[in-house]
């Protein structure tokens, strides 16, 4: 039998280099690590990293087209300039196109590719703070450097003092809007069961959390910025009027200057903030299911949080044009001002970098409410 013959030294040497950086690559994950692909190339170019599987598609011939020779030429002709951070600096650059090809962001096989939105602009908040005591939840000093408000929770769902203070302090440090997150005081439920309060005690309960964030907030020098109840409170007002209503009573007592932020497509909280003279800020979901009347699909159906980040960017970008497919595939119209994150969900970080990704490669501009 005729052996075959050996592999050129070239390839052979490009092969066992791909080969070594796949292995010393860092496992990826969905929570609060910082991801890096399994199995991952780096483009000499930049130095930036691939799949390996892309990667070898490229050995055979990828890429004859004008972005990857961009890319190749002005990596080589200025190999000091930090292109993968870049874009942070020049975000409002007149040239966008020209930096998303610097940075090499162009089409990657597989990913989905969506419309350009130039002038549309929309705010990202995460729900954090929600650490108690010993027991640490959530990836909120990584998300913070991604998202532009945050919504800080009070101590009755989760969160004590000393979290308040932690986490107001590194958002203000971040340029981040702090708003009040209050919920239930249901430590043992994280405030997600319902409870049935009277609404002065509701109004009550929430004027006393507002008031201690604030006080944090205004140590620091500074001024909060929102509202947004927590979990089955936020749901229960969205149907109930009365309930909507005491939760604006007790934000326009703590201080009407205070945006009242509540699910998008809810009439009860709109008409309740614009009844206390509130400004409302419509929020939708990029990491929940939708029912087709534009309500939350619940937490008890398996499926109602996402935990992809390709699909929770997919529904980012579609809410940021005026929509979102409900989970029996109709398309529901809303209006939001604000996006959120959920800082407990496992892949947290994961689905706010993309999320974050997607919008500024659709041409959406990101920055807080105001």
């Amino acid at each position: 039998m005729t052996e075959p013959a050996p592999a050129p030294a070239a390839e052979l040497d490009r092969t066992d280099r791909t080969a070594g950086r796949s292995a010393n690559a860092d496992s990826s994950g969905d929570g609060c690590e910082h991801p890096r692909m399994a199995g991952a190339a780096v483009d000499r170019g930049l130095g930036r990293e691939v799949p390996l599987e892309t990667a070898q598609r490229g050995q055979a011939g990828r890429g004859r087209g004008s972005r990857y020779f961009l890319r190749r030429f002005f990596g080589r002709l200025f190999p000091l300039v930090p292109w993968k951070i870049l874009p942070r600096f020049v975000r409002r650059s007149p040239f966008p196109m020209i930096v998303r090809i610097l940075a090499g962001r162009d089409p990657v096989p597989g990913r989905p590719q969506f419309p350009t939105m130039a002038g549309m602009r929309i705010d990202l908040n995460c729900d954090m703070g929600e650490s108690y005591g010993n027991y640490a939840l959530g990836c909120d000093e990584e998300i913070l450097e991604i998202v532009t408000s945050a919504n800080v929770a009070c101590g009755f769902h989760a969160g004590d003092p000393m979290t308040m203070e932690k986490t107001v302090g590194m958002a203000l440090d971040r340029g981040v809007a702090v708003g009040a997150h209050p919920g239930h005081h249901d430590l043992r439920g994280f405030g997600r069961r319902p409870i049935q309060a009277p609404p002065s005690e509701v109004e009550a309960d929430v004027l006393y959390q507002v008031g201690a964030l604030t006080a944090f907030v205004r140590a620091r020098g500074a001024r909060m910025a929102h509202v947004k109840p927590h979990g089955a409170l936020y749901n229960q007002a969205v149907g109930n009027p009365e309930l909507a209503a005491a939760l604006a009573r007790a934000v326009a007592r703590a201080d009407r200057d205070l945006v009242f932020v509540g699910l998008a497509t809810s009439t009860a909280m709109r008409e309740a903030a614009e009844a206390e003279g509130l400004r409302f800020a419509g929020e939708a979901f990029a990491d929940r299911v939708y029912n087709p009347d534009g309500t939350l699909q619940s937490r008890l159906i398996a499926g109602s949080v996402i935990h992809d980040p390709e699909k929770a960017a997919a529904q980012a970008v579609q809410i940021a044009s005026g929509t979102v497919i409900a989970h029996d595939g109709s398309e529901v119209p809303v209006a939001a001002e604000t996006l959120c994150l959920h800082g407990d969900n496992p892949a947290a970080l994961g689905n706010a970098r993309t999320v974050r990704r997607r919008l500024e490669d659709a041409g959406v501009d990101i920055r807080p409410l105001g």
